[in-house]
């Protein structure tokens, strides 16, 4: 058994807000490399990155719903969206 005891949480938490209103959704997926991507940020930098950590696709996204092509070997891949300070990362499957 493991007991944690005295616990203090301390800081700001006004991210939290923030968090709660991204939307981020990725289409469909699994994929054969084609891929839509929706989302309310501003203008983030998208990077595609295999499990060998190589960068397999890097663009900035202009529109809120935009679609995307990659021609890589079937598997898992990170999708990772930069926007300033914060990064958000999605899970997809290329068949």
């Amino acid at each position: 058994s493991f007991f944690l005891d005295n616990v203090n949480i301390l800081g700001d938490f006004a991210g939290i807000d923030v968090l709660e209103n991204t939307f981020v959704q990725i289409y469909p997926n699994p994929s054969n490399g084609q891929f839509v991507i929706e989302h309310n940020l501003d203008s983030p930098m998208a990077r595609i990155i295999g499990l060998d950590g190589r960068v397999v696709y890097s663009s900035k996204l202009e529109k809120a719903k935009q679609s995307i092509s990659i021609d890589v070997a079937p598997g898992v891949y990170n999708l990772e969206l930069k926007e300033s300070d914060r990064i958000y990362n999605r899970k997809i499957i290329n068949e």
